[in-house]
């Protein structure tokens, strides 16, 4: 079976495209809605968005990876996860597009 070079082509050209916009509307969900309740939450020095995300490659199952740059505290770090999930809870950061 020969698989036409030029479809391939346009497929991963379509792919990429999708991915890049999936990308954007996660990114622009983190600067509209996430970043606001993490300042809230933490002293936030920086946010640091890496992964598939950042390199605005992600696909429907890709996650949002972020690094937070915060003051030094005394906390324990599972106190902290637990503060940052609640600040992150999905029921009110999810974009309607990623429900």
């Amino acid at each position: 079976m020969r698989v036409d070079a030029q479809w391939l082509k346009t497929q991963k050209a379509d792919r990429l495209a999708a991915c890049r916009l999936l990308s954007e509307s996660r990114i622009a969900l983190v600067r509209s809605r996430l970043l606001p309740r993490l300042k809230t939450a933490f002293s936030l020095q920086a946010l640091w968005l890496f992964g598939y995300t950042a390199h605005r490659t992600a696909s429907e199952d890709s996650d949002v990876d972020l690094l937070l740059v915060c003051e030094e505290t005394e906390e324990r770090w599972i106190d902290r996860q637990a503060r940052s999930a609640r600040a992150c809870e999905a029921r009110t950061c999810r974009s309607p597009a990623m429900s």
